[in-house]
Parts: structure tokens; C-alpha cells; sequence
């Protein structure tokens, strides 16, 4: 039998303020204000320019693959915030174990239930941001095969950091609202 009561209101308030204060805060800052650790993870203009006209090159005549130009701009950051959602002891999972751990207790019903519609808004940021990013690139790569040279294109590579920085915010969001519901202890 689970014992609600072994979970304490710091542990709530805890998955409170990371899975419902978080994305309101982060979402709503300016780009000049995303976080130093989620600004390193994304080269720098120049160098995203250099990735594309690269793999370009290196593909003349082959097609390009976007999602593979994307995992090189983006690396294993892509698929964290999507990983932390579904995979295995992921957002979805837990959100199931604690919605039985908490039956019956409202007030905790309504944190999970905040938290639960935020990570699936977050989730939506990161698919949609992910999806305008794959737009982007295949504009992109056709600005280029036309011939534009690296100071026609610095405003494409502009706009993909822009979206890959928002894939990576939105996958910081989610991996922090893991570890937060992971650290409700369920007691058996």
C-alpha cells in the first residue's frame, strides 16, 4: 500500500515551482536573457553557418537529409526533452505512478495536474520548435545550393540558432520536471 503522507510538502512544493513556474519564466524571457547553460549548448552563428554550407558541400547532388543536419547542429540535445517526456521512467511515466500514489488527495491531484499540462505545453514547444527548424534548414540549404554567399546567410543561421535555442530550453524544462517527480519518493 503507498503511504501518501511520507511525501512532503517541500517535495510538492518542489515539483511546483519546476514544472509550473519554470516554463512561464523561460518562455516569456527575451533572447538575450536564455540561460548561459542552454546558450553554450548551441554554436554560435558563424559556426551553424559553417555546419550547413559544409554538409551542403559535402552533399552536392545527394539530397540533404534535415534531421541529420539538424542533430549536427543540435547534437543529442534534440531528442532530450522528448526522451525526458516518453522514455522510460520519463514525465509520463511517473505522472501515472504518482496520480495513483496521490488519488484522493486534491491539493497534491492539482500540483500534478498543473505540472502535467505544463511539461505537455513544454512538449509542444520543443515538436513545434522542432518542426519550424526543419523548415528552416531546407530554406536554408536552397539559399545556399543557389549560390548566396556567408553574408547573405547569416540571417538563416540567426534564425535556426534562434529555434535550436528554443529545442534546447524547452528540453532543459522537461529534463528538470523529471528530475523533480523523480524526487518524490513513492513508499511502498
Amino acid at each position: 500500500m503507498h503511504r501518501m503522507e511520507n511525501t512532503s510538502r517541500r517535495e510538492m512544493i518542489g515539483l511546483t515551482t519546476a514544472a509550473i513556474l519554470a516554463p512561464l519564466e523561460l518562455f516569456a524571457q527575451s533572447s538575450g536573457k536564455i540561460p548561459a547553460e542552454i546558450e553554450a549548448k548551441i554554436p554560435p552563428v558563424e559556426t551553424i553557418d559553417t555546419i550547413v554550407r559544409d554538409y551542403v558541400r559535402d552533399t552536392k547532388g545527394n539530397g540533404v537529409d534535415t534531421n541529420a543536419l539538424v542533430m549536427r547542429i543540435l547534437g543529442e540535445e534534440r531528442l532530450a526533452g522528448i526522451n525526458a517526456f516518453e522514455g522510460p521512467d520519463g514525465i509520463v511515466e511517473r505522472m501515472e505512478q504518482l496520480r495513483l500514489l496521490f488519488a484522493g488527495d486534491t491539493s497534491k491531484m492539482r500540483t500534478l495536474e498543473n505540472a502535467w499540462l505544463n511539461a505537455v505545453a513544454t512538449k509542444k514547444v520543443a515538436v513545434d520548435a522542432n518542426e519550424t527548424l526543419l523548415d528552416m534548414i531546407a530554406k536554408y540549404v536552397l539559399i545556399i545550393e543557389g549560390g548566396a554567399d556567408a553574408s547573405a546567410t547569416m540571417q538563416n543561421a540567426q534564425q535556426v540558432r534562434t529555434a535550436a535555442l528554443r529545442i534546447a530550453l524547452a528540453n532543459d524544462i522537461l529534463i528538470k520536471m523529471r528530475a523533480a517527480l523523480t524526487r518524490i519518493r513513492i513508499e511502498r
